[in-house]
């Protein structure tokens, strides 16, 4: 008989490399925010944020708050494509900060009332739609359960106090600490108290400082506010100390987790980007080979958004329902990057909270189940730097 040769064992899978790695987990971010139920909630609230910031056209003289945004965005996103394609974290940096900070203030310091009218509608239907993406997306991630997007939108339905003042808090909160301190810069221009002002001027010292620290928390961590509350089924107010806790127990973590996400966001970004664009001027090309000019020019034009509209009203309608095919094609990018920032926070989320809390990813509050514990009551992992 011949003898049997032993049998070859197989070398180490990529899978067994990073079996006891977390971070390649935010890889399925951008899987995860191009499911089509994900993909077509995040679109439908791209249009309802933007008809709510449009409001204020109405009545205002001048390019209102939806134009102010829609400039700076651009600026912003382009200099975090930039950033990223030229390995450049400061420009990256600058970019988000940009977009995460500076727009939402400029915008609020040039139009308070306006803002102040669209608030809460915004935070409504951003709180609601946010939070059936990310309890959609926790349930794929932990549970390996995609259930009907009707499910998700009622558990959205049900956390709306919560998904909605979870953005709201913090805004009154610095509000309120920015009105105490210019209270008592106030009182500096009344000489009998200038003295005690003074005395107590280090407390403004401290509220400040307070406050930029959340503040950075909160910039790092704004992503996972609304997946918070869809994972851990908990109050506006509990998500937000988990999110800061977090910021504050692992924030290097918390900046690589969030590098790795915006890398993974522009680069998908782009890709969708050259598809679409793609795709519309292949259209456009053979929709155009066989049509003479001015037609031809005007149909390019539409497509593209740009020119005027034809006089003659059969012109004017083809070239409006293409202008609007083409958007409505355009706005699958927009919807995905919508879709990628919830289901991106969901994933970075799951992943601090085994970090910090040592919980297991596939850990996920159901309704029914009694809230998640604090995260003080739950032991640290001996393994959760494995990161």
């Amino acid at each position: 008989m011949t003898p049997q040769l032993p049998r070859r064992q197989p070398g180490p899978s990529l899978h067994d490399l990073t079996a006891s790695l977390l971070w390649p987990l935010l890889l399925r971010a951008g899987a995860l925010a191009l499911r089509p139920a994900r993909l077509c909630t995040a679109a439908v609230l791209l249009v309802l944020v933007t008809l709510i910031m449009r409001l204020p056209d109405l009545w205002l003289d001048e390019p209102g708050p939806a134009s102010v945004v829609a400039t700076r965005a651009l600026v912003a996103s382009d200099d975090i494509r930039e950033g990223t394609v030229q390995l450049d974290p400061s420009k990256v940096m600058d970019g988000v900060v940009n977009l995460l900070a500076r727009t939402p203030a400029a915008v609020a310091e040039r139009f308070p009332w306006s803002i102040a009218a669209i608030t809460l509608p915004i935070l409504l239907f951003w709180g609601v739609l946010g939070a059936a993406i990310s309890r959609s997306a926790a349930r794929e991630v932990s549970l390996r359960d995609r259930g009907p997007w009707t499910a998700d939108l009622a558990f959205g339905l049900s956390k709306w106090h919560s998904a909605a003042l979870i953005k709201l808090g913090p805004i009154l909160a610095f509000g309120a600490c920015w009105g105490l301190v210019a209270c008592l810069g106030w009182l500096l221009s009344f000489q009998v108290v200038q003295i005690g002002v003074g005395v107590l001027y280090p407390i403004g010292l401290i509220l400040s400082l307070a406050c930029v620290v959340v503040g950075l928390c909160l910039l790092g961590s704004v992503h996972m506010l609304i997946p918070a509350v869809a994972c851990e089924g908990t109050d506006a107010i509990d998500a937000l100390q988990r999110c800061v806790a977090y910021a504050l127990a692992k924030p290097l973590k918390l900046i690589t987790y969030g590098a790795i996400l915006i890398a993974q966001a522009v680069v998908l970004t782009i890709v969708l980007h050259w598809i679409v664009e793609g795709a519309i001027s292949a259209c456009v090309h053979a929709a155009t080979a066989w049509v003479a000019e001015p037609g031809a020019e005007a149909f390019r034009s539409a497509a593209a958004g740009k020119g005027p509209a034809p006089e003659a009203w059969s012109p004017r309608t083809a070239s409006a329902l293409v202008g609007f095919w083409s958007s409505l094609l355009r706005l699958g990018v927009g919807a995905f990057l919508v879709s990628f920032w919830f289901c991106g926070g969901t994933v970075q989320f799951l992943l601090m909270r085994r970090v910090c809390d040592g919980q297991d990813v596939e850990e996920l509050w159901t309704p029914g189940a009694p809230a998640s514990p604090q995260s003080a009551d739950v032991p640290e992992s001996n393994d959760a730097d494995y990161a």
